[in-house]
């Protein structure tokens, strides 16, 4: 049986972080999915372009991928020379919009980085998994993490929260 809950200790401000938390632990899920490049910053400029040039070669899918060209940017993109990582990074940008697919691209360590922290987030709030029911058109508990107050106070699975200190969720 799904139960109605009124839980006064859920406010808005801490529904809305864990809501955004968890969005952010699947964001990070799916990334950490995704080949990286593992080469740090003290490598050299070539050597994180070959890696990222390897990456590609090995993973890319593309209907029109010319092997024989792209075999021909690495020996153009070795053989220059990289005074900074960043003339690297601008060389190995360039060549990922060669490819012509808008969904492949790099992101510098310090560019990750930042991704990773605008999508990681801190686990705070309540401590639940949340969802919008689409039929009903109401906030519906997802699952409460263990250990947290929303376990504690006895949030299950399939549970519709209508209010917030009072306020209606929809």
């Amino acid at each position: 049986m799904k139960r109605i809950l009124n839980p006064s200790f859920l406010s808005p401000s801490l529904l809305a972080k864990g809501t955004f938390a968890a969005l952010g632990f699947t964001a990070l899920v799916i990334a950490g999915a995704a080949p990286a490049v593992k080469a740090s910053l003290t490598d050299s400029p070539k050597a994180v372009v070959d890696e990222v040039w390897q990456i590609v070669n090995n993973e890319f899918v593309g209907y029109e991928f010319n092997q024989d060209a792209w075999q021909a940017q690495r020996e153009e993109l070795l053989d220059r020379e990289y005074r900074t990582q960043q003339d690297a990074y601008d060389a190995i940008r360039q060549a990922l919009r060669d490819l012509g697919d808008p969904y492949t691209r790099f992101l510098s360590p310090r560019e990750f980085q930042d991704l990773t922290n605008q999508t990681t987030g801190e686990l705070s709030g309540v401590g639940v998994r949340l969802t919008v029911d689409e039929d009903a058109g109401v906030l519906t508990v997802v699952e409460p993490l263990e250990d947290t107050p929303a376990s504690a106070a006895g949030l299950e699975s399939g549970d519709r929260i209508l209010r917030i200190d009072g306020k209606p969720t929809a």
